[in-house]
């Protein structure tokens, strides 16, 4: 959200000195170690609730007051600027992931406390409400929004972002129409369990493309990202609800209802 922020979320020097041979941690400092003590505490499980809880927590006030509701009251605010926040994306991993022993499912989410069925609905909301965004006139000019993405970004890289820019500035219109009807398709496909791969694909892929040439992975190669963008955290999110095969359903339905051996020996005892 760099650029939909005006650059607002940069980081500032982690040290003060405000006189002679003085020297104090500024509060960059402090976040930073809150940051890497959260990341630590989710590698131990007793300390893995309690950091998914404060992570959340975290993420929100970060989203609220750091990238000003993910800038989605700004204009020209979309999912190639990195629409809805990357901070409300990790907090809502973060409710993904908490598990609950008394809930299970086929994917992940379907373990977790929101439940499959709200994660599946968060998913949706995600993707049709990014695509609802391109309807503001300032999210009709992605050729515009993908060159600038490439300033104060490594020559290479700016030279790639011009070039995509170029590649569709013709096509404005068709892209715009095109990517909005996919991220609808995205979203309200995952609802619906023959479809759910697909839909989760194609949100990876889509995540990944608009990250890495809409976004430059939040501009970290400028030296003042704050996160990677929005492209990590959702394909974090679409693994969280992709469904994991049941080898013994899938692959043979007669193996899935065949007799146990212990059932066989016990039933021919009983002839």
């Amino acid at each position: 959200m760099r650029r939909a922020i005006g650059g607002a979320g940069s980081w500032p020097s982690t040290t003060d000195t405000s006189g002679p041979g003085r020297s104090r941690t500024s509060p960059c400092g402090i976040r930073a170690a809150l940051r890497v003590a959260l990341g630590a505490g989710l590698l131990w499980r007793r300390t893995a609730r309690p950091a998914l809880a404060l992570s959340a927590l975290w993420a929100l006030g970060v989203w609220t007051v750091g990238e000003g509701f993910g800038g989605l009251f700004m204009g020209g605010s979309d999912l190639l600027t990195g629409a809805p926040g990357a901070a409300l994306l990790y907090a809502l991993i973060a409710l993904t992931l908490w598990s609950r022993p008394d809930r299970c499912g086929p994917s992940i989410a379907d373990g977790g406390l929101l439940g499959g069925a709200v994660a599946r609905w968060a998913w949706l909301i995600l993707w049709v409400g990014t695509a609802a965004l391109e309807l503001e006139p300032a999210a009709q000019v992605p050729a515009a929004q993908l060159s600038n993405t490439g300033e104060g970004e490594p020559a290479v890289v700016a030279a790639v972002n011009h070039a995509v820019g170029g590649l569709i500035s013709g096509w404005a219109a068709v892209f715009v129409v095109v990517l909005g009807l996919l991220q609808f398709a995205i979203g309200v496909g995952v609802l619906t369990p023959r479809t759910r791969r697909m839909a989760l694909a194609a949100g990876i892929a889509l995540a990944v493309a608009t990250g890495l040439f809409g976004q430059d992975l939040g501009g970290l190669l400028t030296g003042h990202a704050t996160d990677p963008g929005t492209g990590p955290p959702m394909v974090l999110f679409a693994l969280t609800l992709w469904p994991r095969a049941n080898i013994l359903t899938e692959l043979s339905p007669s193996v899935a209802h065949a007799p146990s051996p212990r059932s066989a020996v016990s039933g021919v005892g009983r002839v």
